[in-house]
């Protein structure tokens, strides 16, 4: 029998169509016995943990909703916070208020000035030489109102590309101070004008695939000090 794809099932030349025929019968039938359900699915907290155990080795299968902001994906939502106030404060509420909230994490881009994607992320250090400015970027201005909505929203930060300034020195005897003078003083100037802290920090690159696990270490260390 020729090699090739017969009702979905991947027969090889040692196959043949008999074999094909019985695995679809086995499947069809597989899919009938499934049982009917009322739409409702209840996930217990030991299912959760079952399901994050060291028998699964990518974790949790489902870890929560989160929200992105990066790209300048947020830019509209704060145009709705000037124009219309009311709508935005209800948009909130829908996202991240009520017992059950629909994100209760969101993972901000620190941005370049650069569109890496959709749009350009403000830069909050533009220059070494100048103070850093969180309310440029729209996300740590949403995360603030998000978190007046539900204080136990979550924040995370990291970068997808350098500013300029950062970028000059990524190469040299430099880029550690570099990169965490950018981060430090980015998150003191939020905490400042919004009073809340960012609770975790990822020095690398967005979707890398090329950890630099040094740029952690000694990031933390430099953060111990």
């Amino acid at each position: 029998m020729r090699t090739g794809l017969y009702d979905n099932i991947v027969v090889t030349g040692t196959a043949d169509a008999e074999a094909a025929k019985t695995e679809t019968a086995a499947r069809y039938d597989a899919f009938n016995s499934i049982a009917d359900v009322d739409g409702v699915v209840t996930v217990t907290g030991t299912d959760v943990l079952e399901a994050g155990s060291a028998a699964h080795k990518n974790g949790w299968t489902y870890k929560g909703f989160g929200m992105l902001n990066g790209n300048s994906t947020s830019n509209l939502l704060l145009d709705y916070k000037a124009e219309n106030s009311e709508a935005y404060w209800k948009m909130m509420q829908y996202l991240f208020g009520g017992e059950y909230p629909l994100f209760s994490n969101i993972k901000m881009e620190m941005g370049n000035d650069g569109n890496n994607s959709t749009g350009a992320e403000a830069c909050t250090k533009r220059y070494e030489d100048e103070d850093a400015d969180a309310s440029r970027s729209p996300g740590f201005v949403m995360a603030a109102d998000a978190k007046k909505v539900n204080p136990n929203v979550m924040v995370s930060i990291l970068r997808w590309e350098y500013p300029n300034w950062v970028k000059a020195k990524a190469a040299g005897s430099e880029r550690y101070a570099a990169i965490y003078k950018w981060y430090k003083e980015t998150i003191f100037d939020a905490y400042e004008k919004y009073g809340y802290v960012i609770d975790y920090i990822d020095p690398d690159k967005n979707e890398t695939r090329q950890p630099r696990w040094r740029d952690h270490q000694i990031l933390c260390q430099r953060a111990e000090e």
